[in-house]
């Protein structure tokens, strides 16, 4: 099972691995900047978000989203996936229930590098969702999240919070600190439209 692919990860999405090596198609986000005639993809998702200009060379990610609190020291690296399937464009959250994400159980929630979520994701950001447009994600989550469990319900907040408790946006880091608040990237994202996890016993 040696130098098998993943080859159904959106471009963007980002994880952390801990083995020694990064997988093929993927790169560490250590803030490297590529040149974007050979990366077009990955360029045409996070384009200049994290430095650069865009037309000749462009920086990746420095390390993952901010954590609510802070990042234990010691852990595995970020790495960010440059080649798979295109993200497409934000979707319209009322068009949720004609979306699919075949290979992904819905609930699941991971990083992402782009400046909005891929089809069939949303932003970790608390946000209130109506649970008649969105049943099978209301039978998972529940309102546990928030939301009054009869018409609404919220989706986990995984943003950093400032001094005074305020949510920040998914922002950029810069050598380990956040830069002032600003558009989310990168930031979690949790699948609204997967398979339903089965559930055991």
């Amino acid at each position: 099972m040696r130098d098998e692919r993943i080859r159904d990860e959106f471009i963007g999405m980002m994880m952390r691995f801990a083995g020694p090596e990064v997988p093929p198609d993927w790169h560490a986000c250590d803030g490297t900047a590529l040149p974007v005639r050979s990366h077009e993809p990955i360029c045409a998702v996070v384009g200049s978000r994290y430095g650069g200009d865009g037309r000749s060379r462009f920086p990746l990610p420095s390390g993952g989203p901010l954590m609510p609190g802070a990042d234990p020291p010691g852990q595995p690296g970020w790495i960010v996936c440059t080649e798979g399937p295109y993200p497409g464009y934000p979707a319209d959250a009322t068009a949720m229930e004609t979306m699919f994400v075949r290979d992904e159980y819905l609930g699941a929630i991971k990083a992402f590098a782009g400046p909005y979520p891929p089809p069939g994701y949303m932003w970790c950001d608390g946000q209130e969702l109506p649970i008649e447009r969105n049943r099978p994600l209301f039978d998972l989550l529940s309102n546990r999240f928030g939301g009054d469990g009869r018409t609404s319900f919220r989706l986990p907040d995984m943003r950093a919070r400032d001094a005074a408790g305020h949510p920040l946006p998914f922002v950029v880091r810069s050598w380990g600190e956040p830069e002032p608040p600003g558009p989310h990237w990168p930031g979690w994202v949790i699948c609204v439209a997967g398979v339903f996890p089965r559930r055991t016993g």
